[in-house]
């Protein structure tokens, strides 16, 4: 990375930091769109801890200039009241996994939110082993939300992974690996693929046939408890149970790569009836497509040592990098499936691999990132879909607060730690 993209990306993010920090008032809306909620939950997706987390990373770099104290304001808003609480799930994105996560970050090692931490820490262990019970007990195919990382049971076991330590999150970790595992095994009715197999028609995907799919999501699918399952082998957490989940699971998303002109891709899912063409590549972004596919398969392989699985994510990350910006799918500069994400998992195969030109395309990515800040607009950075009206949200998953992190860490003033909550390290 050049110091000119070093300075403008920290110029960028500083900005739009600051835009954040003065237009969302703790308590207040954090999205400027007519969406009902005007995201003000509580989750890390697009609500308060997802400020908070922001605000530990800007903490770290730049001690003293009240990043600290906007974290704490936006992670005491969260708590919101007993009514919003009491509906919360165990979700890393938007329950208490999300708490927890923004919680840690800021206390940063200190002796700071014990209180807070105590409360997270009950409620999410309570919600992940009754979560974990019900995955166990369900019949295939699961809707995705049960089990994917933004809203189920991956999700919230990459939250305790970072809450270890304590007895009761330690026990429920045991439960939500072994439920994970059973994921990866075979089920009965649908030719021998992985029990996490989705409904027919699920969400946006609209294959054709009735029999169950196999969603490729890294936010929804197989690659996400993938990415779960290989973070906590890696951390040496599951034992030769979950080593045998990653190598099967890994072997059902080899098994779907495709090649195109540019390199290997992965499509959005595929169905279990044989007679169902693979559908072509999916967008190039973190929640769908060859990015996040990729780096689920590099855990993978740094999970089990595996050498060739290592060599075949950055094969597919530098085909994902050739694709022309106009064949990728991507319309917003937002983390989940935008420009952000990729640029981010770009940095990170870069910093993991130290090939010179996967650090040029990387920085190729940020400058395009850059590029798209909007100065005018109410946080620097829009959601931007298809066809729709641009967004004004602050959120990290689908907002401006996402692409401020990005920005921070390609410019070199970023803490490492946040992106688990991506499963991306």
């Amino acid at each position: 990375m050049t110091s000119t993209t070093r300075c403008r990306a920290r110029e960028v993010a500083s900005a739009a930091a600051e835009a954040i920090r003065t237009r969302t008032a703790p308590g207040g809306r954090l999205d400027r769109a007519d969406d009902g909620d005007g995201g003000r939950s509580p989750g890390l997706a697009s609500g308060h801890a997802g400020l908070a987390l922001m605000a530990a990373a800007l903490d770290e770099s730049r001690p003293g200039a009240g990043w600290d104290r906007f974290g704490h304001l936006h992670l005491a808003a969260s708590l919101g009241d007993e009514a919003t609480l009491s509906r919360l799930g165990p979700s890393l994105h938007t329950g208490w996994g999300g708490l927890a996560v923004a919680a840690t970050a800021l206390a940063a090692g200190r002796p700071r939110y014990r209180a807070f931490l105590a409360q997270c820490d009950t409620a999410l262990a309570h919600g992940a082993t009754l979560l974990a019970r019900q995955v166990r007990q369900g019949v295939a195919p699961l809707r995705p939300p049960l089990v994917d990382l933004v809203t189920g049971l991956a999700g919230v076991t990459v939250a305790l992974l970072i809450r270890r330590g304590r007895s009761e999150i330690d026990a429920a970790l045991r439960e939500a690996l072994a439920a994970l595992v059973t994921l990866a095994r075979p089920d009965d009715g649908s030719d021998g693929h992985p029990r996490l197999v989705a409904p027919p028609q699920w969400g946006a995907m609209r294959l054709d046939g009735r029999r169950p799919l196999l969603n490729l999501g890294v936010a929804h699918g197989l690659p996400g408890v993938l990415s779960a399952l290989a973070l906590a082998s890696i951390e040496g957490v599951g034992g030769d149970a979950t080593t045998a989940a990653v190598a099967g699971l890994t072997d059902w998303l080899r098994r779907y790569r495709r090649a195109d002109r540019w390199g290997p891709a992965w499509p959005n899912g595929v169905s279990v009836d044989p007679t169902v063409p693979v559908p072509p590549p999916g967008r190039s972004a973190w929640c769908y497509g060859t990015a996040g596919c990729a780096r689920a398969l590099w855990l993978a392989g740094c999970a089990l040592d595996r050498a060739t699985w290592r060599a075949e994510a950055v094969d597919a990350v530098r085909g994902t990098l050739r694709r022309p910006p106009s064949e990728r799918g991507i319309t917003s500069p937002t983390f989940c499936h935008g420009q952000a994400g990729l640029a981010h998992i770009a940095l990170r195969f870069a910093a993991d691999t130290g090939d010179g030109d996967l650090a040029t395309a990387a920085e190729d990515e940020v400058i395009r990132l850059i590029e798209v800040y909007e100065p005018d607009s109410v946080f620097g950075f829009r959601r931007r879909e298809r066809d729709e009206p641009p967004v004004d949200s602050a959120g990290v998953l689908d907002g401006a607060a996402g692409v401020v992190l990005v920005l921070l860490a390609a410019s070199g003033d970023g803490p490492a730690g946040w992106d688990r909550i991506f499963a991306v390290a």
